[in-house]
């Protein structure tokens, strides 16, 4: 648990800020888990941050061949990027939404209009939501020595409760923000889809006019 211990969870949650590297979700709890809500926190937060960054410079620059064969293969992410795109204030709550964040981080840097500022101010102050997954893991360890204590200690029922109604308004949080974002996309994909419907009602009947 000393410094070398953290070095190394920060270096595996960096490189799953790459796309098609697994368990980023996973190594934040472990990290809870391993040396508390507060120093897994930073732990986490500085590794994820840095990782954002690497991918997005790598992504247009060395990687951009393999940045744009990992787009082919994103399947309804696309229309996130779009989204942001034609609304750029969304990028903060599709941030914070459970999509998956290493394949967001290669998406968001596909956008011509997003800067490496934006990307990762946005990042930054959307990252704060990994104190959720460290104290999930902190909760497992406390959860743990509770278990071990609870025959010797009065009022166990209350703080096995409690335990349990806070991952449960976690997930219920994640559930929200995931629901809300997509709502977001879903909306302004639609508006474009008919803006472009009427441009193109538009300009057939000026067509029509112009042979008449």
């Amino acid at each position: 648990r000393g410094g070398p211990g953290r070095v190394a969870f920060a270096a595996l949650i960096f490189a799953r800020s790459f796309p098609r590297m697994p368990l980023y979700s996973t190594l934040v709890v472990l990290s809870g888990f391993a040396f508390g809500r507060w120093q897994g926190f930073v732990v986490s937060y500085v590794a994820a941050l840095s990782g954002a960054c690497a991918v997005f410079l790598l992504s247009r620059s060395l990687l951009h061949g393999w940045m744009m064969r990992m787009l082919r293969h994103a399947g309804g992410l696309h229309k996130v990027v779009r989204a942001i795109e034609r609304q750029p204030r969304l990028l903060f709550l599709v941030r914070l939404a459970p999509y998956p964040y290493n394949l967001l981080n290669t998406l968001l840097a596909s956008s011509s209009v997003l800067t490496l500022r934006t990307y990762l101010g946005c990042t930054a102050l959307a990252l704060p939501k990994l104190l959720v997954h460290t104290s999930i893991g902190a909760s497992i360890q406390s959860f743990a020595a509770y278990q071990d204590e609870a025959r010797e200690r009065r009022g166990g029922a209350l703080h096995q409760g409690a335990t349990y109604v806070g991952a449960a308004l976690c997930v219920g949080l994640f559930v929200y923000l995931s629901w809300m974002a997509n709502r977001a996309v879903d909306a302004l994909d639609a508006g474009a889809a008919l803006g472009w419907r009427e441009r193109g009602r538009g300009a057939g009947g000026r067509g029509a006019g112009g042979r008449g």
